[in-house]
């Protein structure tokens, strides 16, 4: 079909829906970030580590590898494993509102991102050029995937 032979009514109605799309293209990109896109920084990381080792270590182990069923590792297989199609946001909600056992939300926000960001360098997702952030909106749409490490 013509776009000639179209009504005005149609054409404007998809000029609108093209121009939503356009102002809707960034929130689409925030909310569709892979693991592997470099959500962190390695210094970001590095403040991660020493709350790690102040706060976790003692359960979670200082190599993160866990005790198995009833403390779980937070490095290689079974945390990548388990968190395919899982959100950062999801991650860090668990671990915001429940850790430390019996002392759930006594981190700060920043401290948590910070284990978040500590957690997924040591499963050697790469760090990028911007702080992870704790804002829900963001978290949430940070996945999980089984995208390629960068070389």
């Amino acid at each position: 079909m013509k776009l000639s032979t179209l009504g005005p009514r149609v054409l404007g109605t998809v000029a609108g829906l093209l121009a939503l799309t356009a102002f809707a293209a960034p929130d689409a990109l925030l909310n569709n970030r892979s693991v592997w896109s470099g959500v962190y920084t390695a210094a970001q990381a590095e403040r991660g580590a020493e709350t790690f080792q102040a706060s976790c270590a003692g359960c979670h182990m200082p190599d993160l590898s866990g005790r198995g069923t009833a403390i779980p590792a937070l490095r290689g297989d079974v945390f990548t494993g388990s968190r395919h199609g899982q959100t950062v946001g999801e991650f860090y909600e668990v671990i915001s509102t429940t850790m430390p056992p019996g002392r759930g939300g006594s981190l700060s926000a920043e401290q948590y991102v910070d284990v978040v960001a500590f957690v997924l360098n040591q499963n050697a997702f790469p760090p990028g050029d911007s702080d992870l952030v704790h804002q829900d909106e963001v978290l949430a749409g940070i996945l999980f995937d089984e995208g390629v490490a960068a070389d």
